[in-house]
């Protein structure tokens, strides 16, 4: 049966979050990582949508292992996540989802006090 749409009004660009079952499943009930891996999966999706219209235009176009990370520090995730897990419970999320080969991160340095992250789904595209 198809799901009907909300019968609240709400705004097409309107933040939200989802948190699936079978993610809390294998990330062992921890809600935070379960909310970060549901992120990671949305983000990669519209990453591979605008691969996939890259290549049409043009059929040369083969994108690099870079192209699949996504940038995010854990305040823009915070926001991302409307504000339910702290800076701190982010970083443990990530980490634990890194311990558990779920994603690749990796650190920046692009300045003296700023850090960027970049994480990618560990998942054949």
């Amino acid at each position: 049966m198809a799901q009907r749409e909300s019968i609240l009004p709400i705004l097409s660009s309107s933040i939200y979050i989802k948190i699936r079952q079978d993610f809390l499943i294998i990330c062992k009930n921890d809600h935070c990582m379960a909310a970060l891996l549901s992120y990671y999966e949305y983000k990669l999706n519209a990453i591979i949508s605008n691969i996939e219209e890259e290549q049409l235009r043009n059929k040369n176009y083969k994108p690099t292992a870079e192209t699949y990370f996504i940038e995010c520090s854990p305040s823009f995730l915070s926001k991302s996540l409307l504000g339910l897990f702290g800076r701190t419970k982010i970083i443990e999320a990530n980490k634990r989802l890194h311990e558990l080969n779920f994603i690749t991160a990796k650190t920046e340095k692009t300045g003296k006090a700023y850090k960027t992250t970049k994480v990618s789904l560990n998942i054949e595209p």
